[in-house]
């Protein structure tokens, strides 16, 4: 009977800490690297090493279902940990670096638009472990703990010690900090301040952009979706990994108008009629803000003084009264 392999997910940069943990994982482990694109059936356990772009999230969402997880196989696979190598020779300047990935030549396509600072704050969000290797390992920044309070950081040999032992990774999921407050999911005590902000009625773009710049230096880590009054029909994606931010398009808002015609009864299709409005159709605001010194009070009347006034909607020819969003089981900030 063939065993069931079990996939470890390696993430990180491609710096020597990486390439040497690989290396120690198969001598210390007898986890060896795949030399083909799947596994031969002798094996049992292999590590993954996942390249320097990738983000290792949507793996781990879709490999939750063990039968993903077969069909990349070709035979019964389960995904048993996710680690994140880090490289203490880099990882100050990383965690703060603009750099696009396709400037340090790690980008899979020309338009990636990411920044470094992007990629290590999601690979971190993901990991139930972090190894800090390469150089004088030195503790890594109390506010990684801000990112994912719940992966067991630690020097690489002792990560190695861990994964060799039976048993997956740590079974809590989502790991990070803001996808967990935005679904309403706890997180553990002690952890630092954050804002759930929900509206629905746009931002006035130069109010807003004057927030980026000069309100939101209190922000570790910020991640959401902005509706703009003089782009109205833009989806934008908000991102902040430390000082790094980023304001993306997205994609389209639905046009408003006559309800969709949506499955009441599937749950990601009822919970959009929940939040359907004839007027704004799905538009709305939905930013997560944490930082360990965050006012979130504070923030909240910030960021509600950018919001189009009814005048300025109204000079637009436009009227979208401030409303609290359903949520489907969400908590909603009023």
């Amino acid at each position: 009977m063939t065993p069931v392999l079990r996939i470890h997910l390696i993430a990180g940069f491609p710096y020597p800490a990486k390439r040497e943990f690989l290396q120690e994982l198969e001598t210390r482990a007898a986890i060896p690297e795949p030399n083909r694109t799947r596994p031969t059936r002798e094996q049992d356990r292999i590590a993954l090493d996942l390249p320097g772009h990738v983000e290792p999230a949507p793996l781990i969402e879709a490999w939750a279902d063990p039968e993903a997880a077969t069909a990349w196989a070709g035979r019964p696979a389960r995904l048993e940990s996710t680690t994140v190598v880090l490289d203490a020779e880099h990882l100050a300047r990383d965690l703060g670096s603009k750099d696009l990935l396709a400037e340090r030549g790690w980008a899979a396509r020309a338009r990636d638009t990411r920044s470094v600072a992007d990629l290590l704050f999601e690979q971190l969000e993901a990991a139930d472990r972090i190894a800090i290797g390469g150089g004088d390992a030195t503790p890594p920044p109390a506010w990684i703990r801000v990112l994912n309070p719940y992966a067991e950081i630690s020097e690489p040999r002792s990560t190695i010690a861990e994964i060799a032992k039976e048993g997956g990774g740590r079974s809590v999921w989502p790991r990070a900090s803001w996808r967990r407050l935005r679904d309403g999911l706890s997180l553990p005590p002690g952890s630092p301040p954050a804002l759930v902000y929900r509206r629905r009625r746009p931002f006035d773009q130069v109010r807003f952009q004057h927030w980026l710049i000069r309100g939101a230096t209190d922000v570790v880590r910020a991640k959401g979706i902005v509706w703009l009054a003089n782009n109205p029909d833009l989806v934008l994606g908000y991102s902040r990994a430390g000082s790094v931010q980023r304001l993306f398009v997205a994609g389209r808002w639905p046009r408003a108008g006559a309800e969709p015609a949506w499955d009441p009864n599937h749950p990601d299709q009822a919970e959009l009629l929940a939040r359907w409005d004839p007027r704004a159709g799905l538009r709305h605001q939905e930013l997560v803000l944490i930082g360990s010194a965050l006012d979130p009070a504070r923030t909240e009347e910030a960021l509600d003084r950018c919001l189009a006034t009814d005048a300025e909607l109204e000079r637009a020819g436009r009227s979208h009264p401030l409303q609290a969003i359903p949520t489907g089981g969400r908590p909603a900030t009023h």
